[in-house]
């Protein structure tokens, strides 16, 4: 009899799991209505990735960074034309501060139309540098200082 009890408390145990694995691998991915997905590839205390993709297949994504298309002092570029992907790389000791406001755009033919239907071509979102954590600045420390 205590079989059903067990039985619910292993479902209702897997269901949490599901719900905060989702939740928590989710919050670096962001989507909008017009076919912009964008997500952290990687981020250390040194470099992030970020990926930006038009799940539609119809543009290249451009980037900019702080509100500048021109960010090569700060990061690099690659690109898949055929997929409609590119992968940014934010440097992090050449940026001025820990955080970054990242603008990924996507380019629509009538753009009237595309408002209507979908809101926006682009995801913006700020992204924070990691800091170390305390046993990598310990390893720093005693290879830098040579402990």
């Amino acid at each position: 009899f205590h079989c059903p009890r067990i039985m619910f408390r292993f479902i209702l145990l897997q269901i949490f799991i599901i719900f905060f694995v989702k939740h928590v691998a989710s919050n670096q991915l962001w989507t909008n209505k017009c076919g912009v997905k964008m997500e952290v590839v990687l981020s250390t205390p040194d470099i992030t990735y970020l990926k930006c993709q038009d799940t539609w297949g119809l543009s290249m994504p451009t980037w900019s960074v702080d509100g500048d298309s021109d960010y090569e002092d700060v990061g690099n570029v690659k690109s898949v034309e055929d997929l409609g992907m590119s992968v940014i790389s934010i440097n992090w000791p050449l940026m001025q501060a820990g955080v970054a406001r990242i603008k990924c755009r996507v380019w629509r033919q009538d753009t009237s139309a595309w408002k209507k239907r979908c809101g926006s071509s682009h995801v913006i979102r700020s992204v924070w540098r990691p800091e170390y954590e305390e046993e990598e600045k310990e390893e720093y420390y005693l290879y830098e200082y040579g402990i």
